[in-house]
């Protein structure tokens, strides 16, 4: 946690536009968690559905689908963990929500080779 005891302590850690950038987070939490959410529904749904499926290989085909799914909510939660509405916004965190930009390519990446399958 964060302690600032004096105004060289705020200096290079928190930027400036605190309201705008907490308003900018809060954006960004609700859309990993939506994100997160809508995959664990998917996993459940395609689950659900999967006793339809009659031939081996298109079973096969959904339980790799499964897996790929799943290695993306492994990858969304390990890597991000959402603020909490907490202030100050710190460069620490606006790191962290920028380094998420690959994350979300790679899951992109794995969820559109699902369309493919």
């Amino acid at each position: 946690e964060l302690c600032v005891q004096s105004y060289e302590d705020v200096d290079g850690i928190i930027p400036m536009g605190q309201a705008s950038l907490r308003e900018f987070v809060t954006n960004f939490d609700e859309s990993i968690l939506s994100l997160v959410e809508t995959l664990h529904q998917l996993v459940l749904l395609i689950n659900e559905s999967s006793h339809l499926i009659t031939i081996d290989k298109d079973r096969a085909t959904v339980r790799d689908i499964i897996a790929r799914v799943k290695k993306c909510i492994f990858d969304l939660e390990r890597c991000y963990s959402p603020s909490g509405r907490k202030l100050p916004i710190t460069l620490c965190r606006l790191n962290t929500i920028d380094n998420m930009g690959s994350i979300l390519h790679e899951v992109k990446t794995n969820l559109l080779s699902c369309v493919k399958a």
